[in-house]
């Protein structure tokens, strides 16, 4: 391996490719260019530019997005009623419904003694 340098551009364009992946942008890198490259030295020149990194993060954010809101559209219900409630979860205001059925006649009879009790002390 050479001691070529990567450019700003190739940096960023590999890290885009490589969907913010610092290793396979590691392996990307050194495998295109030549160059020896880490996983740690990917994050360390990444972080350095932190609103390049967060537009990188924000696109793959958006893809994803894109690819769930598809699900949200499929034509198999099973798929559509999962996305949607994933989606439902995650935006908050959404959550599942758990039902406790009792079957006794008085439940928690002994809170009925603490209740008593404390009516008598006051």
């Amino acid at each position: 391996m050479g001691i070529k340098k990567v450019s700003d551009n190739e940096f960023w364009e590999e890290l885009r490719i490589q969907k913010g992946g610092f290793a396979s942008t590691a392996r990307a890198l050194e495998k295109k260019y030549d160059v020896e490259y880490t996983r740690q030295a990917v994050e360390h020149r990444a972080k350095k530019d932190l609103d390049r990194l967060r537009s990188v993060k924000e696109t793959i954010t958006e893809l994803v997005e894109n690819i769930h809101f598809g699900l949200m559209m499929s034509e198999d219900e099973k798929i559509k009623i999962k996305a949607v409630q994933f989606y439902l979860r995650a935006k908050g205001g959404y959550t599942d419904v758990t039902t406790i059925e009792v079957t006794e006649k008085k439940p928690l009879t002994w809170m009925d003694e603490i209740i008593s009790n404390n009516k008598e002390e006051k």
